[in-house]
C-alpha cells in the first residue's frame, strides 16, 4: 500500500508542473484563515486578502540545430569511450596470454635447470676423479651432496638468562 501510495505521490509531483504550465502559466498563492500558506494553480475557491498571481516563466524556445549537434557530440565521445573500453579489454586480454606464456616459461626454465643441476651432480668432472693432489678419501666423497635437504638448521647458543636462535 505504501508502495503505490509513493509512486502515485511521485506520479503527481512530476505531473503537476507540466500540467500547470501547458494550460495556465499562472501560480496563486495565499493565506487561509488558520494561516496556511498555499500554492496552487487553480484560484482559492474562498476569497482572500492575502491572494498574489505569480507568473510561471515559459521553457526558452530549442533550436533544433543545437541540439543535433549536441547530441551528435555526445555520440562520438560515446564511440570514443566505447573504442578506449575495447582497447583495455584487448590489453587485459593480452596481458593474461603473456602471464600465462610467462609462468608456462619459468615452469620450462625451472625443470632445464633441475635437469643440468641434477646432470651436474651426476657425472663428475674427469680431472677431480683422477687426480693425484686430491687423497682417495676425499674422492670417495666429493661428489656427495652434503647440503641437508630439509629445513635450515637452528642452533641455539645458551648463555646464562639468554637464549637466541641462530639461522643458517
Amino acid at each position: 500500500m505504501n508502495r503505490l501510495l509513493a509512486s502515485s505521490l511521485a506520479f503527481c509531483a512530476l505531473l503537476l508542473p507540466v500540467l500547470a504550465i501547458a494550460g495556465n502559466p499562472q501560480m496563486y498563492k495565499w493565506t487561509d484563515a488558520q494561516g496556511v500558506i498555499h500554492y496552487s494553480d487553480q484560484p482559492p475557491t474562498q476569497a482572500a486578502a492575502d491572494m498574489q498571481t505569480l507568473d510561471i516563466p515559459l521553457f526558452p524556445p530549442q533550436d533544433p540545430a543545437e541540439i543535433a549537434a549536441r547530441e551528435a557530440a555526445l555520440a562520438a565521445q560515446v564511440a570514443a569511450l566505447q573504442k578506449l573500453v575495447d582497447t583495455q579489454a584487448a590489453q587485459q586480454g593480452q596481458a593474461r596470454a603473456l602471464a600465462e606464456k610467462e609462468s608456462q616459461l619459468q615452469a620450462a626454465l625451472a625443470a632445464v635447470q633441475q635437469e643440468a643441476y641434477d646432470d651436474q651432480r651426476e657425472s663428475p668432472p674427469l680431472i677431480y676423479s683422477t687426480s693425484a693432489f686430491i687423497p682417495h678419501a676425499f674422492r670417495r666423497d666429493l661428489y656427495v651432496f652434503h647440503r641437508p635437504s630439509g629445513p635450515p638448521l637452528q642452533m641455539r647458543i645458551r648463555t646464562p638468562g639468554l637464549s637466541m636462535p641462530l639461522k643458517h
